[in-house]
């Protein structure tokens, strides 16, 4: 009997962790956004190709995203829109970041809430809010 109790409090704390991590996907993809916008500040590659290879890599991931969940997409993009605009003032000549970052750091700072297209789900239209 304290084993099929036992077995029951974790399957219910189990299906209410997951629960709870369904609710909020886009709070997790903004504060990864922020995460990885903060490393990305940080990488320093050796060779153009290991700068390349990572960027098409964020690309691959970010894409997926948007395919898979717009508003987590939304959230992250966002996210990573802020860290990036934050740091754009701080960074002189003692920042040596490359080619691929500049691209890609133009390309958040003008990621806004008014830049993602509708999407349908079962036929009905909505804007992708954070």
């Amino acid at each position: 009997m304290r084993r099929t109790t036992s077995v029951l409090l974790l399957w219910a704390l189990g299906g209410l962790a997951w629960v709870q991590a369904q609710e909020v996907p886009s709070d997790f993809y903004a504060r990864m956004g922020k995460t990885d916008g903060l490393y990305e500040q940080s990488l320093n590659f050796g060779q153009e190709t290991d700068e390349l290879d990572y960027w098409r890599d964020q690309r691959f991931f970010e894409r997926k995203l948007y395919q898979e969940n717009p508003v987590a997409y939304h959230g992250y993009l966002q996210a990573k829109r802020e860290v990036y605009l934050a740091h754009r003032p701080l960074c002189g000549s003692e920042c040596q970041h490359g080619d691929y970052y500049w691209l890609q750091a133009a390309y958040y700072a003008q990621f806004g809430p008014d830049t993602l297209p509708e999407y349908s789900v079962n036929g009905a239209s909505h804007g992708v809010r954070h």
